[in-house]
């Protein structure tokens, strides 16, 4: 479903990513673990367009994104790429109804539309009754579990998850780790993590080792 050739990045004179091929079969779960500016991170962000690499191209199924120009790009992000980051990036003056709309809002789905499919999210991730409470009245796992429906609200064909439970305690971070499985399970949702958490790694189909700007094979 996802498929990249020879994607290389360097910053000034640091060459991070290397030339990396790499695939993805939708409803795979697939993690990609690594030292600390490894490139981990790098590789996921412009997996999910949000930086150019300096080389390289980036298919999900036929289209190649590099060909995109901006606008179409945009669009196409916000259509087939659900982000889950480490920090949930919730907007503070919004509820948290109206934070999971917002990339629906912004794909011009109609607002009752959009809010009945947050408030269905938000039912399934167990947070229908806090659909009023803005990000501050909020646990961070709720916080967290706000940030997934926002990733799932416009049916993405990925979602790209970075460092997803590193702010979450020992409890929260089961939970969200339950959570993706149940997403995968219940949606057959193709979901790639970068992650240093050795618990989350472990549900993925598999595991591929970022190192010195390659990808290798668990």
């Amino acid at each position: 479903m996802i498929r990249t050739s020879g994607i290389k990045k360097k910053y000034g004179t640091l060459e991070v990513l290397k030339g990396i091929d790499f695939q993805v079969e939708s409803g795979e779960i697939i993690s990609i673990y690594g030292a600390s500016g490894a490139g981990k991170t790098t590789f996921l962000q412009i997996l999910g367009t949000l930086d150019d690499p300096d080389a390289g191209d980036i298919f999900y199924d036929d289209v190649n994104v590099r060909t995109l120009k901006d606008n179409q790009l945009a669009r196409f992000r916000n259509r087939h790429i659900g982000f889950v980051f480490q920090f949930h990036h919730l907007l503070p003056e919004f509820t948290a109804l109206e934070n999971v709309c917002i990339p629906a809002f912004i794909l011009g789905v109609p607002k009752r539309e959009a809010e009945e499919r947050a408030m269905g999210l938000l039912k399934d991730l167990n947070l229908e009754g806090r659909a009023s409470h803005k990000p501050s009245e909020l646990s961070g796992g709720e916080q967290q579990r706000v940030a997934v429906a926002r990733a799932l609200i416009n049916q993405p064909a990925v979602l790209l998850a970075d460092e997803p439970s590193g702010n979450l305690d020992s409890q929260n971070k089961k939970e969200l780790h339950e959570l993706l499985l149940r997403i995968h399970d219940e949606k057959d949702q193709t979901i790639v993590i970068v992650t240093h958490d050795k618990d989350l790694s472990a549900i993925a189909h598999r595991r591929l080792l970022m190192k010195d700007g390659k990808l290798y094979h668990d």
